[in-house]
């Protein structure tokens, strides 16, 4: 176990060792691209760091490190980068894990009329998670593409796919899995705007859950519409909304049910040094614990540069979760069945940067949260204070 004194002592030094390296080192470009590398090293005071009423606090050291590959030829844009991030709880030391990941993404573009994208993402993933709050390690894999084409300057089409599986290794939880198919109906309105008329099929099952729990399986039916890019002047990004609906194969969750979604994220930029960001989702889901889930959040984050070394950030948050059938892991790893669950959380965080130079950066930062939930061990508050070195070279 370390001390608060041994960890006092390994976050100074990963600090000189991150700006020593950044100061003296600069990335490097080759005939076959860019690479460069990011650190980073923090320490946070987490209150709850298993997200439940028992309200169990602890000390936890973050590193990461990561190499980042990037090329851009006339008709192809690739990236791809690879790393580890390791956690180290102060007392409870059988949380201390080192997970990798590895990432890649690409842009193929043969005419300015046709573009093919491509991305895949490896990680294993450990830390508190909110949807069954609980400290869970998952691999995780993500796959998806598209294939875009006009048939003029501005009407088109679009064909999406994608593949996902998080694939739980602690215990009591299932494997969760789904993929997805659209076509879109494209309309570049303008050079900076393009917009989207969207179907997208989705199917969603677990495998390896508890004998006894009932199967959430479902398919997806869902109709939106896009914006992608400057919706109006100073803010660009990305929104998307419209209606969908989710059939049950398992008659135990009923016929099916409707429901809103949403995709937004944009970026809103009032003056030159002040930045807007908003993002709001609105989904169906399906978890580690069997159930099928509605669940949404919204942030607001305020970023407000003060001169070339200082800025402030600030955000909101709410979200709020709907949980059918399934089951919840209690105490000492026992299950109880059927537990429908309705969360309500409400955050609020703030943070300092100081530039100690073009690419490394040191934060403080502090935040909180508050969930209600009508399952009592899912009630609780979490307070975390912390600060953070950032690095590239």
């Amino acid at each position: 176990m370390l001390s608060l004194n041994h960890r006092r002592i390994f976050c100074s030094a990963a600090a000189g060792v991150l700006v020593a390296a950044s100061l003296t080192l600069q990335a490097a470009t080759t005939d076959f691209g860019r690479v460069d590398v990011s650190l980073s090293a923090r320490e946070d005071y987490d209150s709850n760091i298993y997200l439940t009423s028992s309200d169990i606090d602890d000390y936890v050291t973050t590193g990461s490190a990561a190499v980042n590959f990037t090329r851009d030829v006339a008709l192809l844009n690739s990236q791809a980068s690879v790393g580890a991030t390791g956690k180290y709880y102060s007392r409870h030391t059988g949380l201390n894990t080192v997970d990798p990941f590895v990432n890649g993404a690409l842009t193929f573009t043969p005419t300015d009329k046709t573009t093919v994208n491509g991305s895949a993402s490896y990680a294993r993933v450990t830390g508190p998670n909110e949807t069954v709050h609980d400290i869970t390690t998952s691999d995780n894999l993500d796959l998806g593409g598209s294939f875009q084409n006009l048939f003029s300057e501005k009407l088109g089409y679009r064909l999406s796919a994608g593949y996902k599986d998080d694939n739980y290794q602690t215990a009591n939880y299932a494997e969760t899995l789904s993929y997805n198919g659209g076509l879109s109906a494209v309309y570049v309105y303008s050079p900076k705007l393009t917009i989207t008329g969207n179907y997208t099929h989705r199917e969603s099952w677990v495998k390896d859950r508890p004998k006894g729990s009932g199967n959430p399986a479902s398919k997806d039916e869902r109709f939106t519409v896009g914006f992608e890019g400057e919706l109006a002047p100073k803010t660009s990004g990305v929104l998307e909304v419209g209606a969908q609906h989710r059939k049950f194969d398992n008659a135990a969750f009923g016929s099916g049910e409707d429901g809103f979604y949403a995709a937004v994220k944009l970026k809103w930029v009032p003056a030159e040094k002040t930045a807007v960001n908003i993002d709001l989702t609105e989904d169906f889901d399906t978890t580690a614990t069997a159930q099928s889930a509605k669940a949404g959040s919204a942030q607001l984050t305020v970023t407000q540069t003060l001169d070339k070394e200082w800025s402030i950030d600030g955000s909101v948050g709410y979200s709020h979760g709907q949980f059918r059938g399934g089951y919840e892991v209690l105490k000492a790893g026992h299950l109880a069945n059927d537990q429908d669950r309705t969360d309500d959380t409400y955050r609020i965080k703030g943070r300092i940067v100081y530039a100690i130079a073009t690419n490394v950066n040191i934060d403080l930062s502090a935040g909180y949260s508050h969930t209600d939930s009508t399952f009592a061990v899912s009630t609780y508050n979490r307070a975390i204070v912390g600060v953070g070195l950032t690095a590239s070279f």
